[in-house]
C-alpha cells in the first residue's frame, strides 16, 4: 500500500471510485493528510469484500429495496491520527496499511446480524473481525475475534479444572513411602 507524498501540495486529489458502492473520500484518513486518497492505498480485496458484504446484508434483510448502504467511519489511517484517536489506535493496527476497515450498518441490521454474514465472505472469515455495538471492525490480517461477540461453547473462557485431591491411604496401607 502507498502512503500519503507531502509534495503533493495542498490541492485535494480526486476522488475515486474504488467500488460501485466505496470511494476514497469514505476510506481517506480523518485528520486531512489525505492518506487514502490516491489509488492502491486502500486494500482492492478488501474494497471487494466489502462490497460482498453490503450485496448479502441486501440479499437477506432488504430483499424487496431500496438497496441499503454501509457506513464507513474509518478505513485508512496516518500514524499520527491514529495515535490521537480517543481510545488511541493499536500502533500496529492494519488501518495504518490501508487493509481495515470500520463499518456501521443501517438502523434496520444489527452488528452481530453483519457479523455473521462477514464470516460467509472467505476472506473476512480468515480475518480479523470486531463487534461493536456500533458496527464492525474488519480487516485483512491474521484471523482474530474480539469485542461483543455472544459467549457460546467455543467462545466460552477456559476455566482450569479443580484439582483433584489425592486420596489418603487406609490405615496400615502402603502409601508409598516405604514405610508401611
Amino acid at each position: 500500500m502507498g502512503l500519503f507524498d507531502p509534495k503533493a501540495g495542498p490541492e485535494p486529489p480526486p476522488v475515486h471510485q474504488i467500488t460501485p458502492h466505496l470511494d476514497t473520500s469514505e476510506i481517506r484518513c480523518r485528520c486531512g493528510c489525505q492518506y487514502g486518497m490516491f489509488p492502491g492505498e486502500f486494500s482492492p480485496d478488501l474494497a471487494e469484500d466489502f462490497e460482498a458484504l453490503r450485496e448479502k446484508m441486501n440479499e437477506e434483510h432488504f430483499p424487496d429495496g431500496p438497496e441499503q448502504g454501509l457506513t464507513v467511519s474509518s478505513g485508512c489511517r496516518c500514524h499520527k491520527h491514529n495515535r490521537n484517536m480517543k481510545p488511541q489506535g493499536h500502533p500496529r493496527s492494519h488501518h495504518l496499511r490501508g487493509t481495515a476497515i470500520d463499518i456501521h450498518p443501517p438502523e434496520d441490521v444489527t452488528s452481530l446480524e453483519l457479523a455473521a454474514l462477514a464470516l460467509t465472505i472467505p476472506r473476512l472469515k480468515k480475518g480479523g473481525i470486531g463487534l461493536y455495538d456500533w458496527g464492525l471492525h474488519l480487516d485483512h490480517g491474521r484471523k482474530a475475534r474480539w469485542g461483543a461477540w455472544p459467549e457460546t461453547p467455543r467462545t466460552k473462557p477456559k476455566t482450569k479444572a479443580p484439582e483433584k485431591k489425592k486420596p489418603e491411604p487406609k490405615k496400615g496401607e502402603d502409601n508409598g513411602d516405604g514405610e508401611g
